[in-house]
């Protein structure tokens, strides 16, 4: 069966890895990936993992700039009978792109819909604290993610997943499901169930800014925003140094209940530095962190401890910026 696969991340990257393996069942004629983008503060052209696995395996790689325009539409229509696969791409296809495919068009989406259609489920789900999430194979319709169900499956959220091994974990669960989806189309037994969309729920998209962390939230929000943002737009904080503004990231934390004197109003202040053991730990609204791994602006990561023994004067960070 022919394949033009949309797709451009991490999770996208892994399922096409799995595709290109099955030699007998796919041929991918076509792979349709986001434009390069500058890396760097030289401009310097950063291309998708996905276009990095295509280049490997010596696939037909597309990136256009616009979907609508008219010679990437002949492109698409050019090829013969195929099925459009679509996960992790970024954008909206055109229905007349999708309307192309006489196969059909599915989409590979890391989220128990109709919960969390749009395009963070995975972070969603960290950030809300959920206990399980799962993927779903669907088909495209004209509205986002709302299209009938072919398969789902479920699994837990563990307590030490951040959004890469939440990403890799949905992704591993999703290939054999869309295995079987394409198995069911080449003997015209697929089978669909329309999703409950009075229960639907929306993920929106991620800004940079969202990734700024309120020391004055409960240490346990904290740490999911920290876990649901390592990918991008990663969580950070401030600090003066020598009566500069700089940056920290927050790259990994771990939720602590500190047993401190009733009445002492200094320690549980939000923001406020504090040493347990060799361990680096900070106030929040309601308990603490300890800052296991950090990145300072302009450096290398390191400890949170590590950092702190260059930055002792720094008793607090801020609060909020």
């Amino acid at each position: 069966m022919n394949i033009i696969f949309f797709g451009t991340g991490q999770f996208a990257e892994i399922i096409l890895k799995k595709l290109v393996l099955e030699k007998e069942l796919v041929e991918i004629v076509a792979v349709v990936t986001k434009i390069d983008k500058p890396a760097d503060r030289h401009l310097n052209q950063r291309e998708s993992l996905v276009k990095t696995l295509a280049i490997k395996n010596n696939l037909n790689i597309l990136q256009p700039v616009d979907l609508r325009d008219l010679s990437f539409t002949k492109t698409i229509k050019d090829f013969d009978d195929f099925l459009i696969i679509v996960t992790d791409y970024g954008k909206i296809i055109p229905q007349e792109i999708l309307n192309s495919a006489s196969l059909g068009a599915i989409n590979v989406h890391p989220s128990l819909l109709p919960i969390y259609r749009g395009p963070s489920p995975i972070e969603n789900s960290i950030l809300n604290g959920d206990r399980k999430t799962g993927t779903t194979i669907m088909l495209i319709d004209q509205e986002i993610d709302h299209g009938p169900i072919i398969y789902q499956k479920e699994i837990p959220i563990e307590k030490a997943d951040d959004v890469i091994s939440l990403e890799q974990k949905l992704a591993n669960l999703s290939v054999p499901l869309l295995i079987k989806t394409i198995k069911d189309i080449q003997t015209s037994s697929l089978k669909t169930y329309e999703q409950n969309h009075a229960q639907a729920t929306f993920s929106k998209i991620i800004k940079k800014e969202d990734g700024l962390i309120s020391w004055n939230d409960e240490a346990e929000v904290i740490n999911q925003k920290i876990k649901a943002f390592l990918e991008w737009p990663t969580s950070f904080t401030n600090f003066m140094e020598k009566d500069k503004n700089k940056l920290l990231k927050i790259v990994k934390a771990k939720v602590i209940i500190h047993e401190s004197e009733p009445g002492d109003s200094e320690l549980v202040e939000p923001g406020k530095l504090f040493i347990i053991e060799k361990d680096l730990a900070i106030s929040c609204g309601k308990h603490c962190l300890i800052l296991e791994r950090v990145l300072p602006e302009g450096k290398r990561e390191m400890t949170g401890y590590q950092w702190y023994l260059g930055h002792k004067e720094v008793k607090k960070l801020k609060v909020e910026s």
